[in-house]
């Protein structure tokens, strides 16, 4: 056991190096249990004394080890730089930020913590609201659109209610959105859904079996492909992370590619893209 002091709104996190698997058990100045992981983080909103706990996660792991502790700085102002990263700690109710988009651009957002499940809110101009919650890596949350000018909100927030550090992420997008409805093979479009659904015109030449791809940051897409002799192939999530994909043998003609989002899908609005090939 070791015991240590933090000051009013400190952030501290605690390690332990050693040959066997570690965990921490992290305990207030009432020996109340606080949190028990291989790494504690914990920011003392009153400042006290407060104890932690090296032990083996089992009976065979013991031997020597070595722990560390850190402080941990924010530079969590509540306004975001666009583009930027921001640190910022969670702790009972979901942490809100501002900040202004100055033109018409794409960007990607992502919260990224590995203390707790995010789920990330984006609310804007003219009612916009989209949220996320695994659209990332690692169970984070990402969402990625066309923002019009005008003042934006984020609230993060975390799936199991749990506390700890997160950074934001806000990276600007090249995107450049095709201005054009026919989808050719080999090829990819961008679009940006608004409201409803985009539709595009597929040529097959020859017979054969092709596949079509529908795929997004911030939409849970929904792909319907239509063709002769009343041909109908539609797809929620055959693609990877969720994605729509559809792999049919197509015979010769005209066919009709319709890019939808999830009736239940928070977000309204995103970028997507559409590929068609022959496999």
């Amino acid at each position: 056991m070791y015991r240590f002091s933090l000051e009013a709104g400190s952030i501290v996190e605690i390690e332990v190096d050693g040959s066997f698997e570690s965990v921490l058990s992290l305990y207030d100045d009432e020996d109340a249990l606080l949190m028990t992981d291989s790494t504690v983080r914990l920011r003392s909103e009153e400042g006290g004394d407060y104890a932690v706990v090296v032990s083996g996660d089992s009976s065979d792991s013991y031997g020597p080890f070595s722990i560390s502790s850190k402080n941990i700085e924010l530079n969590d102002t509540g306004v975001l730089v666009v583009p930027g990263t921001t640190s910022g700690w969670l702790q009972s109710e979901p942490r809100s930020y501002t900040f202004t988009v100055s033109e018409n651009s794409a960007y990607q957002i992502d919260v990224v913590s590995a203390d707790f499940d995010s789920v990330l809110v984006m609310e804007g101009p003219n009612g916009y609201y989209t949220e996320n919650d695994d659209g990332g890596e690692d169970n984070n949350a990402r969402m990625g659109d066309l923002l019009v000018p005008g003042e934006y909100t984020l609230t993060v927030g975390s799936y199991e209610g749990r506390q700890g550090l997160f950074d934001i992420k806000i990276s600007s997008l090249d995107i450049q959105i095709t201005e054009s409805d026919t989808l050719s093979l080999g090829s990819e479009i961008t679009g940006w859904m608004s409201a409803g659904s985009d539709s595009y015109s597929l040529e097959i030449q020859e017979e054969g079996e092709y596949q079509i791809d529908m795929r997004s940051l911030s939409l849970d897409s929904v792909l319907v492909i239509e063709g002769p002799d009343g041909f109908y192939a539609e797809d929620d999530d055959g693609g990877e992370d969720y994605n729509s994909r559809i792999i049919e043998t197509l015979k010769p003609g005209s066919y009709q590619v319709t890019a939808h989002r999830h009736p239940e899908s928070e977000a309204h609005s995103g970028v997507y893209s559409l590929y068609a090939g022959r496999r």
